[in-house]
């Protein structure tokens, strides 16, 4: 804070704030060396009287002071040019009032430089040639008025580190100036590219409510026509409307399994856009783990029994007796999950549905394991993502729409829960679920 308050400079021109920051540094550093130069002084007195050159160089000390106080706050509140060039000024003059001889050839011929790297760095490139001129014609004015030799190479001098000063000062503002113009282009880039990324954005947000809201609509529209068609077609197969043949009742057994198929497509698109529109509630209440699990089995045994899949169902003993939650839900997800695995499992394979307490407390965990085709490190994210399919021309691909992990991760994470996958190609797949077993008096929440 006390540092922000120190370089602090009114003025937004990026020039003047560099070089009022610069000025400030040099009046700090000018003022604290001539603090302790004073007190050496001091402390040193020969005899202990004050000689005439010293309380020369107390005054132009004391000045400088004033000076450097003056200027600070000018630069604070006015103007950094003119703050550069009274300050500029003003120590010239300081370095002038030495005594002749140490003007002209001793100590303060070299203090003389200081003000012309000054006006270089703080007032303008070229404000050194000013300084340089000055302090020439003040020297030799002041040589010739103490009957002391011209010193004609200081004058020179002078004027060549004007010129060096002023040609380093002018390449390094030509420098800044390339560097603002470069930033500003980039500003404008970041600018522009933000504004096309919002827009994108907000053209992917329509496009995707476009795409849930029509998908609500095909889903509801196609519901019921196609149970009426299913209703029809089992009451045909029944022998309701008339006696049906071995053939027909065989051709009637496929129609109505691939109704059933489209069927539970058409509640994947609906559950789909449920979720997107956040249509989807949480009922909670208490269940036995053991009955999800035989729930499960009975709705995928026939599933794995035509594939000769052998299906393992096992509990730990850590894993909870009872747990609160929504059993709906958390059905609906081993059952996404257990499909998928009997569907890319090839006939002969395994299915593994276990269930255990979880490290994380208050949670616990249900794995699905299968010994199908494995999935690799670049899809293991991407299947997670609605309508996504590893390679959509397979048989088991063109069964569904890519919805069913998607819907699992949703539903999980309206649970406060996660899934991750671990798989290897050839080997086969396990998806962890992590499910929070919620208190009692959750009970309510979300309905």
């Amino acid at each position: 804070m006390l540092q922000e308050n120190i370089f602090y400079i009114s003025s937004e021109d990026p020039d003047d704030l560099r070089r009022g920051r610069l000025l400030i540094i040099l009046m700090l550093g000018t003022a604290i060396l001539t603090i302790f130069s004073m007190m050496a002084m001091f402390l040193f007195l020969q005899d202990g009287e004050v000689q005439t050159d010293q309380g020369l160089l107390y005054v132009g000390g004391a000045v400088l002071l004033a000076v450097v106080g003056l200027t600070w706050w000018l630069a604070r509140t006015r103007s950094v040019t003119i703050s550069a060039i009274i300050f500029t000024i003003v120590f010239a003059v300081i370095v002038l009032l030495d005594t002749p001889i140490e003007v002209v050839h001793g100590r303060s011929l070299f203090l003389t430089v200081i003000p012309i790297l000054l006006a270089s760095l703080t007032v303008r490139p070229w404000a050194g040639f000013a300084v340089a001129i000055f302090n020439g014609f003040a020297i030799n004015i002041l040589a010739y008025a103490s009957n002391i030799e011209l010193n004609i190479v200081s004058a020179l001098a002078f004027l060549l580190v004007a010129l060096i000063s002023g040609l380093g000062a002018s390449s390094f503002e030509t420098l800044l100036e390339e560097l603002q113009k470069i930033n500003k282009e980039l500003d404008s880039r970041v600018i522009q590219r933000t504004k096309e990324a919002e827009d994108a954005r907000d053209e992917a947000i329509q496009a995707s409510f476009a795409k849930t809201e029509m998908l609500a609509k095909v889903s509801h529209e196609l519901r019921t026509p196609m149970g009426a068609i299913l209703g029809y077609t089992e009451m045909i197969r029944a022998g309701v409307f008339g006696e049906v043949t071995v053939k027909q009742t065989e051709m009637y057994d496929v129609i109505i399994e691939r109704l059933n198929v489209l069927s539970k497509m058409v509640d994947l698109l609906l559950n789909e856009s449920r979720l997107e529109f956040g249509r989807i509630k949480l009922n909670y209440n208490q269940f036995d783990p053991q009955r999800l699990l035989s729930n499960v089995q009975f709705s995928v045994t026939s599933a794995a029994e035509q594939k000769e899949i052998d299906l393992d169902i096992q509990i730990a003993p850590s894993a909870p007796k009872s747990v609160w939650g929504d059993q709906d839900k958390v059905e609906q997800v081993l059952l996404n999950l257990v499909t998928n695995a009997i569907k890319f499992t090839d006939p002969g394979g395994q299915v593994s549905l276990s269930v255990k307490d979880s490290a994380e407390k208050d949670y616990w965990e249900i794995s699905v394991k299968d010994t199908g085709r494995g999935i690799s490190k670049e899809e293991q994210e991407k299947v997670f993502q609605a309508f996504h399919q590893i390679n959509p021309d397979s048989p088991q691909e063109k069964e569904g729409f890519g919805l069913g992990l998607s819907i699992v991760r949703q539903l999980l994470t309206l649970m406060e829960g996660s899934i991750r996958l671990e798989s290897e190609i050839g080997i086969g797949s396990t998806f962890i679920v992590s499910i929070p077993n919620r208190l009692e008096e959750t009970e309510g929440e979300n309905e």
